[in-house]
């Protein structure tokens, strides 16, 4: 293997995925706990992500996909006898289904009128959730309570739910690398230049969009169900603008249009959340946490992985260049041998 194909950020991703493995091993159970949430809320930040970082679609509406895939996992599960473990997958086709149709919609409409449209979507979901005539679908304000989760003999329920949450970020991260790297991929980045440029290239914008749709909305369904059976509860509070809010931010946090900024995202706002829950009322720590996502915004406009990443890369250029001039040289000699 030569040395220059060895990668620092590959090295970095192994001794992450790693710590993953052996976390839950070594760290109490409310750690545990928080970890899971943020592998979930990664999973969200990461979809919605790519529509708004990567794919140019102002989409303010993905909590519709969030709430299809929980709502319909959690309704099967409790009334039909549907297992998690299937229920999980359904919650996320119903999802992707839900999005082929909005996306019918949507993207015959520009700009302003996307996030418009995708966000009234949201709400009307949210205001359709509480009717009492929807009551015996979903509960109401109470929500469907009592979901059951996933179970595997002889395996602690904590640890399952870590490791299937940390599966499915896994794999999700992975199909969305991989799309990116696609020829679809590249027709997004073509979009993103020019939409014109993109139609001259032959890009059929449409059917990129909606296929990119269709496949965030897979995953954030996925996620939505997984939330179900992890917590035992769907409530409207999934639908809420404050959690529309929240995965905006942590999106922010990390990077808008970094692959792995909306996890590192995702994981600081959790924790610092939850950390607040514990010390500050309700109100008061929605006024720190926006303060905080102002300041950090203000400072790291490109979110703060990047920023640890460039100075970083920086102080590591010389010691890599260094390291294969010495591996150059060495091999030189060794031929003169």
């Amino acid at each position: 293997m030569k040395i220059e194909s060895v990668r620092f950020s590959h090295l970095l991703e192994v001794i992450v995925l790693f710590i993953g493995i052996i976390f839950p091993l070594l760290s109490v159970t409310y750690y545990v706990h928080l970890v899971i949430l943020s592998f979930l809320w990664s999973i969200v930040a990461v979809c919605w992500n790519l529509l708004l970082g990567y794919s140019g679609i102002s989409s303010f509406g993905n909590l519709v996909f969030f709430g299809v895939g929980a709502y319909s996992s959690a309704w099967l599960t409790i009334n039909m006898g549907v297992p998690p473990w299937l229920g999980i997958f359904i919650g996320g086709l119903l999802a992707s289904f839900m999005s082929i149709l909005m996306g019918a919609l949507t993207f015959r409409l520009r700009g302003v009128y996307v996030a418009l449209f995708t966000f009234a979507s949201q709400e009307m979901l949210r205001y359709i959730v509480l009717l009492p005539e929807a009551t015996k679908w979903t509960g109401g304000p109470i929500g469907l309570l009592g979901v059951p989760g996933f179970k595997l003999s002889n395996f602690n329920s904590l640890y399952l739910n870590y490791y299937l949450a940390f599966g499915i970020l896994l794999i999700t991260i992975l199909s969305i690398h991989k799309l990116l790297n696609s020829r679809t991929g590249l027709a997004l980045n073509a979009m993103a230049q020019s939409e014109i440029y993109a139609k001259t290239l032959g890009i059929n914008i449409f059917k990129t969009r909606l296929i990119v749709f269709s496949i965030a909305a897979f995953f954030t369904g996925i996620a939505g169900s997984f939330f179900a059976y992890y917590l035992h509860v769907v409530t409207d509070e999934y639908l809420s603008f404050t959690t529309m809010v929240s995965i905006i931010f942590m999106i922010l946090i990390g990077g808008l249009g970094t692959f792995y900024g909306p996890v590192a995202g995702a994981f600081i706002y959790t924790i610092f959340s939850e950390y607040l829950k514990g010390i500050l009322s309700g109100a008061i720590r929605l006024i720190v946490i926006s303060m905080a996502i102002m300041i950090i915004t203000i400072l790291f406009p490109s979110g703060i992985l990047e920023a640890i990443r460039k100075p970083f890369r920086s102080a590591l250029k010389p010691k890599v260049r260094s390291l294969f001039k010495s591996a150059n040289d060495t091999k030189s000699k060794a031929k003169n041998i």
